[in-house]
């Protein structure tokens, strides 16, 4: 008899992923992005929220008054862990955290650890950047289970399309908004 838990990889619709989830596991999908119009200037973040069913049950984005799209990227990211943790008891929930920045990815996953032992320096001896964000992330990342899944950016995945779009939105509708007329 198949276990009716065990997704295995398998894309259930929507472009949101469950993967080897066990019968006391339940999961909530984060996909988030990050846009700026140009480094340094203004831009914005995005994330929406799944729950197990596929429902979503939050999003939220935010323009920024400075960025970079690495930075926009990693706001999103905690902006949307912290809020899932707001939502749901995280015991015996995993987050999947769908991102198109390989930097936040492999940063998370992979780079954080040297920079931790190296006293927040790069192999090269030059302090990290976005040092303050990654903290916050490191700190987030001791409190709920979390895995990234890279996607493609501006491809066939329709929630990250969703988000990236909603980032963009937040500091391209202020721009072509009209002036208020004067009387």
């Amino acid at each position: 008899m198949a276990n009716l838990f065990s997704f295995a990889n398998r894309t259930i619709s929507d472009n949101i992923s469950v993967v080897d989830c066990s019968p006391d596991m339940r999961t909530i999908t984060i996909y988030t992005d990050g846009s700026c119009k140009k480094p340094n200037d203004v831009g914005g973040w995005a994330f929406v929220i799944f729950n197990q069913n596929k429902e979503k049950i939050a999003e939220d984005s935010c323009k920024l008054k400075k960025c970079t799209n690495n930075t926009a990227e990693m706001i999103a990211i905690i902006s949307g862990i912290t809020k899932a943790m707001a939502l749901d008891n995280m015991k015996k929930v995993k987050l999947y955290v769908y991102s198109d920045s390989q930097y936040c990815i492999k940063g998370a996953t992979s780079w954080i650890t040297g920079w931790k032992q190296r006293n927040w320096k790069t192999k090269t001896g030059d302090p990290v950047k976005n040092k303050e964000l990654w903290l916050q992330i490191d700190a987030l990342l001791k409190e709920v289970t979390v895995e990234f899944v890279w996607t493609k950016g501006h491809a066939d995945d329709t929630n990250n399309c969703l988000v990236d779009d909603m980032a963009g939105k937040t500091w391209r509708e202020e721009e072509i908004k009209p002036a208020a007329p004067t009387s």
